[in-house]
């Protein structure tokens, strides 16, 4: 679940949970008891990815890694990261296409 490895991703930081959460707009609460259960809203989720640098995949399906965009230039300016958070990002659609195209024609048969 996104939940989980959010609060994984979280614990992994040096900082604290609360100034984490805090810097999403929600609180630690969301996460906690049934809470954790609720599906996270994408406003949280594209925050996850294109402030912290976190992965897409990794985030909705576990694979991969956490940090999937760590090895981006950002010292092109915003135009550049931009251009290689899309190639990143559309690289993940492709694959999730592939993933559910794959179950299509195994569920056909």
């Amino acid at each position: 679940m996104a939940k989980e490895r959010i609060l994984f991703f979280a614990s992994d930081r040096a900082e604290n949970r609360k100034d984490f959460f805090s810097q999403l707009g929600i609180t630690y609460g969301n996460f906690t008891g049934s809470n954790k259960e609720t599906p996270v809203n994408s406003t949280i989720l594209t925050k996850l990815v294109t402030d912290f640098g976190v992965d897409a995949h990794w985030l909705l399906t576990g694979e991969g890694s956490p940090q999937g965009l760590q090895g981006m230039d950002t010292t092109k300016g915003q135009h550049s990261y931009l251009d290689q958070l899309g190639q990143v990002l559309q690289t993940q659609i492709n694959a999730l296409e592939g993933g559910i195209n794959q179950l299509a024609a195994e569920q056909k048969k």
